[in-house]
């Protein structure tokens, strides 16, 4: 996707907060995958450039098309509205037959000229639409950021990540509960579903009761998985300069990952690094010998909220001989299943076998960056 600044004097009364969609004349496929984006995209990261004073999430608009054809319409004629009109469609659609995204770029200039940010290019990638308004959308930020703060973001995000200890990278981040609840299928993954789903409608008139309750049961699941990760992503443990502390994250890729939210807090990230820290896993007597260990991993952590009269070694210690360990398993079943589906969950949880507790998955999908000392 490319992206480029338009000046004009036509003032279409754009929200600075919002990103509209122009729609295409010829690609309708296009159209309604953007018109569906409308319920189900959210701005998905907090850009630094909320850090001017009540500056709103970004939103984003579907413009009707019978609006746009109403332009095109008035723009083949000859008269002033015709001018007036194709000139308008030059600054937003440029040589592109509609389909692009416009964003009106912050200014603190009072003149009648207006600054768009303008996409092109979005044909290809038709079957990325959330990914497609996550990138327009970091680099609007980006852009006002720079306009609103008057530093350049990149050396500002440089700076604030050396001070903070972490990495300069822009990774959009989600967290696995809103990963699960905004998830949307793939086209491709929703077309496979849909043809099983015309398929076994003509299969039930031959088969038993019993197999049609199977391959009901068995569509659910695929449907269900459909949404959530089927291939095998790498886990990283690294510094977070959003929450100031140490969290998990599963790769999606270069620029999206999700952050995994254990119900157990730092304790539950603690129980979690310890198996990755141990590939071969152990057993209950095993984990109480490395109480030193643990409360090693527990110190990398911010504890600035303790009491620094209990003992740190307290948590620890109630996880491994008092609070029940079936617990902390669950808890991290319940974190990976709002990310992975069903075929390839277990890989990323601890499983057990005959009190021998190890996660599964390939030590080539795992970065535990400091913790791997």
């Amino acid at each position: 996707m490319q992206i480029k600044k338009h000046i004009t004097p036509i003032n279409l009364n754009l929200r600075y907060d919002c990103i509209y969609y122009f729609p295409s004349r010829t690609d309708r496929s296009l159209n309604t995958k953007m018109m569906e984006a409308v319920e189900g995209w959210r701005c998905s990261f907090y850009p630094e450039m909320t850090l001017f004073k009540n500056y709103p999430k970004v939103k984003f608009q579907y413009v009707p098309e019978e609006d746009l054809s109403k332009l095109y319409n008035t723009a083949s004629g000859d008269d002033e509205n015709g001018e007036y009109a194709r000139h308008l469609l030059q600054e937003i659609c440029g040589n592109e037959d509609g389909g692009v995204l416009v964003a009106r770029l912050y200014s603190n200039n009072s003149g009648d000229d207006v600054e768009l940010f303008v996409s092109s290019d979005l044909l290809s990638e038709c079957d990325y639409v959330n990914r497609v308004l996550d990138d327009f959308a970091l680099e609007l930020a980006k852009e006002n950021f720079e306009r609103i703060t008057g530093k350049s973001y990149s050396s500002y995000k440089a700076y604030e990540d050396n001070n903070r200890g972490g990495s300069s990278t822009d990774f959009i981040t989600i967290d696995s509960r809103k990963y699960q609840q905004e998830s949307r299928y793939e086209s491709r993954i929703e077309q496979q579903l849909r043809e099983k789903t015309s398929k076994l409608s003509s299969l039930s008139e031959y088969n038993s009761m019993e197999d049609i309750l199977k391959d009901l049961k068995k569509l659910c699941s695929e449907i269900e998985d459909g949404k959530k990760l089927l291939k095998r992503h790498k886990i990283v443990v690294e510094y977070s300069t959003d929450t100031m502390d140490y969290e998990i994250y599963v790769i999606i890729n270069k620029d999206k990952r999700i952050r995994c939210v254990f119900e157990r807090g730092i304790i539950g990230k603690v129980f979690y690094i310890f198996f990755l820290r141990h590939p071969k896993g152990g057993t209950l007597t095993d984990l109480s010998r490395c109480v030193d260990e643990l409360l090693k991993i527990y110190e990398r952590f911010d504890l600035t909220g303790d009491d620094e009269k209990i003992d740190r070694r307290k948590p620890i210690e109630n996880m491994l001989f008092k609070d029940p360990m079936n617990q902390y398993r669950s808890n991290v079943k319940t974190t990976f299943k709002e990310i992975f589906g069903s075929a390839i969950v277990s890989d990323y949880c601890i499983n057990i076998n005959k009190s021998q507790m190890s996660i599964p998955l390939d030590r080539k999908y795992v970065d535990l960056g400091g913790f791997d000392e």
